[in-house]
């Protein structure tokens, strides 16, 4: 198929209709609420750039959940939030002192040892441990409305996706050769899919066949490849490497149009072939968070860019609300003196 950038944009976009988004009806509401926890009670800086951040990781959450219940929409708020904040500090700075990974190693280790977060609160002004302390306390209190196997579930997840942070993070400290393989490897988890599937499927109970298995291997892709692709100028911007479509440029030598242009045809492949797939109740909760997740990637004025190579995502300049450089430093000078529990 001999289609443009955009021709393939505007195949995807009659799937989806990103114009008409739908959205949790308690955003608003948990958006503050978390924006008031952040500032006050984690003492996190109380500045546009974290404002904006708070705002648009509830968006990112709430947009692939539309109809599940305030209480949990506020627990995959937090869990969205927290593994940003931390993942922020990691995607475009050299970790040469290892700053970043003694963090990250703090962070997996409270996340799979919790047992408790009045020990450690009081002593940490870390407000990123305040943050993972509290949402671990949240979770593990949602008994009412999880099954203890959801909640170990949704908890193996977090441990997953710090865990290839801080592989992630070595390899970009060790100046190692990123392939394309191996960057699709760490987006399956790195871009929220993983976690956000696991997701998608609590509120159902259902025996996994082999053809969910594939359902959901298939969406996976779709959830890194459509941040990919909203991503790239922003990403080529903050010297980000671990992008489908820049990893392909950098292994095939191809321009960056053509490198684009494959990974959006990749990504209408793997659309086009759920559309042929049946469904039910479980598959069907897992597209509508696949679509919610791409909706809010191509809404986001975080990947809005005056040289973005899909026209509709092109804008005359960057907007305040995307993230830049000078905040990750600021933050990693927090992580410097704060790295002690």
């Amino acid at each position: 198929m001999n289609w443009s950038i955009d021709e393939y944009y505007q195949q995807i976009t009659t799937l989806w209709n990103p114009s008409s988004p739908k959205i949790n009806k308690h955003c608003k509401e948990i958006t503050t609420e978390l924006q008031n926890l952040c500032f006050q009670v984690f003492k996190f800086p109380s500045d546009n750039y974290h404002k904006y951040g708070i705002a648009d990781c509830c968006g990112c959450a709430c947009g692939p959940f539309p109809q599940v219940s305030y209480k949990i929409m506020r627990i995959f708020a937090l869990i969205t939030l927290y593994l940003s904040i931390v993942d922020d500090a990691c995607d475009c700075l050299k970790d040469v002192d290892e700053t970043i990974r003694k963090e990250l190693i703090t962070h997996i280790q409270l996340v799979e040892k919790f047992e408790g977060q009045e020990e450690y609160f009081s002593r940490t002004h870390n407000p990123s441990i305040r943050l993972g302390l509290y949402v671990m306390d949240e979770l593990f209190n949602s008994c009412s409305f999880f099954t203890q196997f959801q909640i170990r579930t949704l908890q193996f997840e977090m441990v997953k996706y710090f865990k290839t942070s801080l592989e992630m993070a070595t390899y970009w400290a060790d100046g190692s050769q990123i392939s394309v393989e191996k960057c699709d490897q760490w987006r399956r988890i790195d871009s929220l899919g993983s976690i956000y599937m696991e997701m998608a499927k609590l509120q159902f109970d259902f025996v996994t066949t082999l053809e969910i298995e594939k359902f959901q291997r298939i969406s996976n892709e779709c959830f890194f490849l459509i941040n990919d692709l909203a991503s790239f100028p922003k990403e080529l911007r903050d010297g980000t490497l671990v992008n489908h479509a820049i990893c392909l440029q950098n292994e095939t030598k191809q321009s960056t149009e053509q490198s684009f242009l494959m990974t959006i045809a990749r990504l209408y492949d793997f659309l086009m072939e759920l559309e042929r797939m049946e469904t039910c109740q479980v598959r069907n909760s897992i597209k509508e968070a696949m679509k919610g997740f791409g909706v809010w990637c191509l809404n986001s004025k975080r990947y809005k860019h005056p040289e973005h190579l899909i026209s509709e995502l092109k804008v005359e300049q960057i907007s305040e609300k995307s993230s830049a450089p000078v905040n990750k430093i600021n933050y990693l000078q927090i992580l410097k003196a704060n790295n002690k529990l």
